[in-house]
């Protein structure tokens, strides 16, 4: 794992073209809610 992307879900508003390009490059891209629900554990794992 090289980067995590971590937006507050209102990225979409201020950085909707950054954030379209990080998904086509970036594979760990995750918003707010994803953390609560686990995700970044399951990714370090």
């Amino acid at each position: 794992m090289n980067f995590v992307w971590v937006t507050d879900g209102q990225g979409w508003k201020t950085a909707h073209l950054p954030l379209a390009e990080a998904f086509a490059h970036i594979p760990n891209v995750f918003n707010l809610e994803m953390m609560k629900r686990g995700y970044l554990t399951e990714l370090l794992q």
